[in-house]
């Protein structure tokens, strides 16, 4: 298999896990070996054919992400817990509203 189609085998499986992200496609295409995008062409001469240098970056496997059909989509970077209604939430909301009245 080529550099491109071993490229979209993994981005189609990160997409499908939906675990794609500008920070993952990057690691797997800066691996050497059999887990990573170059599995033996990472020399300096190779990538010299393309105008590229190792080791590959971000702005780079973003580029090639969008030439593959992928897009920019909402990101969170944890989770958001509504505690609005807590009672000490609350009780701490009449204390700053009574404070400033």
């Amino acid at each position: 298999m080529d550099l491109a189609g071993r490229f979209d085998e993994h981005f189609g499986k990160l997409l499908a896990s939906e675990q794609c992200s500008v920070q993952v496609m990057p690691d797997f295409i800066n691996c050497v070996g059999k887990d990573g995008l170059f599995q033996h062409e990472a020399n300096a001469a190779f990538l010299q054919q393309f105008g590229l240098s190792f080791p590959i970056y971000t702005r780079t496997a973003t580029s090639w992400m969008l030439r593959r059909d992928g897009r920019y989509t909402g990101c969170s970077s944890g989770f958001y817990v509504d505690r609005h209604e807590d009672p000490d939430v609350i009780e701490q909301r009449h204390k700053y509203l009574d404070l400033h009245e």
